[in-house]
């Protein structure tokens, strides 16, 4: 680098004491010897000013910004991978997160409230459903028929109604909107659930051994909850998990409620703002549908 530079431009310093030694220059008076002077020190400036201007072109003078900068990086790295670490050491909560979207990329600093309609029945009411998590796990708080949250549910506290411990169906209805959900799917793993894959590439039975079949394939995960106290864990032991082969998301839940199955249909996944959530889930009971959750909009805030 060093002789490609002076090949272009030579150092004015050395030309000019090589002329004024191979004239042989005699300095003989005061006057002289300033102009000598003078141009001597403005050849040293011209050529610190040059050598200042290629080391700043240089490769090596950036690299000092550039490393500052990577250790700046890695510090923020280090304070955010804390949850992204227990969140990807599970293997299929890594890929649903991933597919949720950038609230399960953060930490826990995003809110999901979801706003819609409850229809149980012949019976329909507003509906709002809070979501939150931490490392601790995950919060939701449900406002059923008015503004202000009177249902909750947690992975300590369990189902809470108007401030104390739920029963019967109040219970059921609690757990079944806070754990038939994708996002419980992931966030299970931080309060110690156990995910089991069960079978890849799953069909319907009424299918059988059809050629030509043409419908969705399942990747069929179990979650098992740990022992709890009867209030804090939840009515069903277990829920399986149909997650559809193609889109890797979730078609459908598998709950049990009182010795009968529960299956939570999810559909209209929806995209919005980087986000990817189910617009309706439908639950029946032998084939007949109870209960439907209709969301209208959903919006995606961070924690204050």
């Amino acid at each position: 680098m060093s002789a490609r530079f002076n090949s272009r431009k030579p150092n004015s310093f050395s030309s000019l004491f090589s002329k004024a030694s191979n004239r042989k220059v005699l300095v003989k008076s005061p006057a002289t010897l300033i102009l000598v002077l003078m141009a001597v020190a403005m050849a040293i400036t011209v050529f610190v000013m040059n050598a200042s201007n290629w080391f700043a072109s240089s490769p090596h003078a950036k690299e000092a910004p550039i490393a500052k900068d990577n250790a700046s990086a890695q510090a923020n790295a280090s304070r955010q991978g804390v949850l992204n670490a227990r969140l990807s050491k599970e293997p299929e909560v890594n890929r649903m997160r991933r597919r949720l979207g950038k609230r399960f990329l953060t930490e826990g600093n995003t809110i999901t409230e979801a706003v819609g309609r409850l229809s149980t029945g012949d019976r329909q009411q507003p509906i709002r459903i809070i979501r939150g998590f931490n490392e601790n796990g995950e919060t939701v708080e449900i406002a059923q028929g008015g503004p202000n949250p009177n249902l909750a549910w947690s992975d300590a506290d369990g189902a809470i109604a108007n401030g104390a411990q739920a029963t019967g169906e109040t219970r059921d209805l609690i757990e079944r909107l806070a754990l038939d959900s994708p996002d419980q799917f992931v966030l299970a793993t931080l309060k110690g659930m156990a995910y089991q894959l069960i079978a890849r590439n799953v069909r319907p039975a009424d299918a059988g051994g059809d050629s030509d079949y043409k419908g969705p394939l399942w990747d069929l995960v179990e979650i098992t909850a740990p022992q709890q106290s009867i209030d804090k864990t939840p009515l069903s032991a277990w829920r399986q998990y149909y997650i559809n082969a193609s889109t890797g998301l979730i078609d459908r839940i598998l709950s049990q409620e009182n010795g009968q199955i529960i299956t939570a249909e999810l559909t209209g996944w929806t995209q919005q703002g980087g986000e990817t959530f189910p617009a309706k889930i439908t639950w029946s009971r032998e084939k007949q549908p109870f209960m439907e959750l209709t969301v209208n909009t959903v919006i995606f805030k961070s924690r204050q």
